[in-house]
């Protein structure tokens, strides 16, 4: 009976520090880590500013527009452009400008009208001015020429993608200078007519006639 005890007693004790070796090296289920309300994990918060904090949890209303560069003969490229508020032409010739450092300052708002939009340039535009003295290098221009054709081809496919997504091409463009008075391209020795679309094509073929003459 004593032995059987003893051996009872043995068994009983190394079960016991069984169960304290298995429940010291057990693994726990961690709940979610702790969050906050800009949704950074507490680790990233550290150091951040309130500033900072609160301008990545306030949502943003920045979109995005598509501004295109080139032109009717070698094609265009499409840059995006953020922007915030009501879109209007007038922001997209800044974005144009701004990509490409060309000076495409207006005299007066850009209407629309005659089944399009008039766009009068101010008379320190480039393409009165002619070619930027430092140009970058992804939108250089030899001569006034390439940039009459580059600056007009893309003013023109730009504001009629954003009138017409459906039919752009059916949008008209007109050109003026100083309010109501043809645009006079000095540089070329050309006037583009005042009541007459822009057209790549028929730019070319005015510029051609003078060659002639």
């Amino acid at each position: 009976m004593s032995k059987r005890l003893e051996i009872t007693g043995l068994f009983l004790c190394f079960c016991m520090a069984a169960s304290l070796l298995t429940g010291c090296g057990r693994s726990e289920i961690v709940g979610p880590a702790e969050s906050n309300d800009s949704g950074i994990p507490p680790a990233q918060t550290e150091g951040v500013s309130p500033e900072v904090s609160d301008a990545l949890s306030e949502p943003s209303d920045e979109q995005t527009a598509a501004l295109y560069i080139g032109n009717q003969t070698a094609g265009f490229t499409e840059y995006p452009m953020a922007y915030e508020g009501e879109l209007t032409p007038e922001m997209l010739l800044q974005g144009i400008a701004d990509l490409t450092g060309w000076d495409l300052s207006l005299a007066d708002e850009i209407t629309s009208g005659k089944g399009g939009m008039t766009v009068v340039f101010g008379p320190e535009a480039c393409l009165f001015t002619g070619p930027p003295v430092e140009q970058k290098d992804e939108f250089h221009v030899y001569d006034s020429l390439d940039l009459t054709f580059l600056a007009l081809d893309s003013i023109q496919k730009t504001l009629q993608n954003w009138a017409s997504s459906t039919n752009p091409e059916s949008v008209d463009i007109y050109f003026a200078a100083n309010g109501d008075q043809p645009m006079e391209l000095t540089e070329l020795g050309v006037t583009w007519p005042l009541e007459q679309p822009y057209s790549h094509y028929e730019l070319e073929a005015l510029l051609m006639q003078k060659l002639q003459k």
